[in-house]
This record gives C-alpha cells, structure tokens and sequence, in this order.
C-alpha cells in the first residue's frame, strides 16, 4: 500500500508537467524535440526503476518518481499538436479521422495493457514491467520522429 501511494507522487507531478510541456511546446513550435525528450527522459528513470534493489529508499524511489512525472508531462502535449498539425498538413478534416484513429489504438493499447501488465509481472515481476515500459518510451520517441516539423527553434522564434 505504501509502494503503490508513492505512484500519487508521479501523478501529481505529471499534471502540473503536461501543461509546461504544453507551454514549451506552443512556445518553442517544436513539437518533436518536445515529446522525443519527454519520451526518452521518461524511459531512462523507469529503466533506472526497474534496476533499483528492492531496499531502495523511499526519498529517492519519490525522487526518480516525481522526475519521471515531471519527463512524461512533456510527452502528451506536444504529441497531439504534432498529430494534429500532420493531419491537417494533409487535409483539414483530417484532424479529428487521426484523433480517432488514435482512440481506437489508444483502446487497444488499453486491452493489450490490462491482459499483458498481469502476465509480465506474475512472471518475471514489477522491475520488467518497468523495463518493458522503458522501452515503450523509446519506440514512442522513435516514432514521433517520423512527424512532419522542425526539430529546432525556427529562425523566426529564435530572434523574438
């Protein structure tokens, strides 16, 4: 019960994140460095997660958690106004087709989630799901670099 009140602390940190990742990536316009850097940084603190020993102090099990709520917040933001700029880029009804599209991979992701979670950590337990989840993040920063955008400030925002 203790292990699973320190997880309020990632989500509370990650609220306040989502919308300073949302900020920086309004303000900045570069939604893929944005959410690649969420997406790795968020990886690399559950991959350090899942390495930890099981004595592991709870200050620093917070620490790596509030860090890792803080990371994920820059993922979410910058991905849908990345979705939303490709699809529009493409045609304006477009938007809300790859929102739905989304949903609907979203739901399955859900269903894959809730069947897969169980198996993996009744196996070979918490620190794989952790592992597993790690590298999720990386295949989700792999695949945002496929989006459409500037990976760097654009001259424009740069002198403002």
């Amino acid at each position: 019960a203790r292990a699973a009140s320190l997880t309020n602390v990632f989500w509370f940190v990650a609220i306040f994140s989502v919308f300073f990742g949302g900020w920086i990536s309004d303000k900045l316009q570069v939604r893929k460095t944005v959410s690649i850097f969420g997406a790795i940084t968020t990886g690399v603190m559950l991959i350090i997660l899942s390495l930890l020993p099981s004595d592991t102090s709870e200050t620093l099990l917070i620490i790596i958690w509030g860090l890792s709520g803080i990371t994920t917040g820059f993922i979410y933001p910058a991905w849908c106004a990345l979705l939303s700029e490709n699809a529009e880029s493409i045609s304006s009804f477009g938007v809300g087709r790859a929102f739905a599209i989304s949903g609907i991979f979203s739901a399955i992701g859900g269903v894959f989630l809730n069947l897969g979670l169980p198996v993996i950590v009744e196996n070979w337990g918490w620190s794989s799901w952790m592992l597993t989840a790690g590298i999720f993040c990386f295949a989700v920063a792999f695949f945002v670099a496929f989006g459409r955008g500037p990976w760097w400030v654009p001259q424009s925002k740069s002198k403002v």
